[in-house]
């Protein structure tokens, strides 16, 4: 057994103890197969790098603790457990992991606004506007934060963040009356209509919750 891959079972044995789990209730919990789990929990393998950021994410602990290049398991960025950063290099989403190119260092969310506004710190995501499809709304180089539990569009016209070419961007989606969905800028406000099973194949990244500007 290599040290990462004692370091990684001893880790996850530890998270599993604090949620006060089974094995086959932590698997399930993970939505990971219980064989697979507990041959990574005794050490006789270790999961892939998609496995660990599925399961930092669930778990709400950096990836980098798991594997054993730090010691600090918290998500803080400041003193504490008071803010938290949400430029995440890659996320899990319905269609598997994806990385995300244009993450955003610039900021940290406090606590009380998480609490505020009732947001999971290990679901939100920060990332750089990198087009100018969207100027009226957020132009390139502000900073948008996503809140990854709202995934779905409602009947009314919100913002999301969604995959484009390997990068977020921020769309508008719009529930139309037929059934169908919208997706637009603001520079192309009359694309043509997709059907929801096309909508469900795009990877949409979340809610846009906040978006900071300089001016």
């Amino acid at each position: 057994m290599s040290d990462t891959t004692e370091v990684i079972a001893e880790r996850l044995a530890t998270l599993r103890r604090e949620h006060g789990m089974t094995q086959d209730e932590f698997s399930r919990f993970l939505h990971i197969p219980r064989g697979r789990y507990a041959n990574w929990e005794v050490g006789l393998r270790s999961p892939k790098l998609d496995d660990i950021a599925t399961m930092a994410d669930r778990l709400n602990v950096p990836p980098q603790w798991i594997v054993g290049w730090t010691n600090d398991k918290s998500n803080a960025a400041i003193g504490g457990i008071s803010y938290v950063r949400a430029d995440r290099a890659s996320v899990p989403t319905d269609n598997g992991t994806v990385r995300i190119t244009n993450p955003s260092s610039l900021s940290a969310l406090s606590s009380d606004y998480l609490e505020r506004h009732g947001l999971n710190a290990s679901q939100v995501l920060a990332i750089i506007v990198d087009d100018e499809e969207m100027r009226d709304v957020c132009k390139q180089g502000d900073e948008v934060v996503i809140d990854r539990n709202h995934r779905t569009p409602g009947n009314h016209r919100d913002l999301f963040g969604i995959l484009l070419d390997g990068h977020a961007a921020v769309r508008w989606i719009r529930h139309n009356l037929d059934g169908t969905y919208s997706i637009f800028s603001e520079k192309d406000q009359s694309p043509p209509p997709i059907t929801a099973e096309k909508l469900s194949a795009l990877t949409i990244l979340g809610r846009v919750i906040r978006i900071a500007a300089d001016r």
